[in-house]
């Protein structure tokens, strides 16, 4: 699969995969970021397909400067942190 970020030429600088116990859900799931956007993926539910779960755009807003983003990371809730 080749897989370029949504909407946008810049090129994807990095990817994150959901490291969660399957059985709470979420493992199917993992992240790109690159520009100003970071977008969700879902790889196991369209077949041989990805599936754009959701897209963020850090844009300037009157709480953030926006801009570029170079990380992505999947935070454990508490719950999950403790299995």
């Amino acid at each position: 699969t080749i897989l370029r970020q949504e909407g946008s030429s810049d090129a994807i600088v990095h990817a994150a995969f959901c490291q969660c116990d399957a059985s709470t859900g979420g493992a199917n799931l993992f992240a790109t970021v690159g520009g100003n956007k970071a977008t969700v993926y879902d790889d196991r539910h369209f077949g041989r397909h990805l599936g754009l779960v959701m897209q963020y755009e850090n844009v300037q807003t009157e709480y953030t400067k926006g801009g570029e983003l170079d990380l992505c990371c999947w935070i454990p809730t508490p719950a999950s942190a403790t299995d």
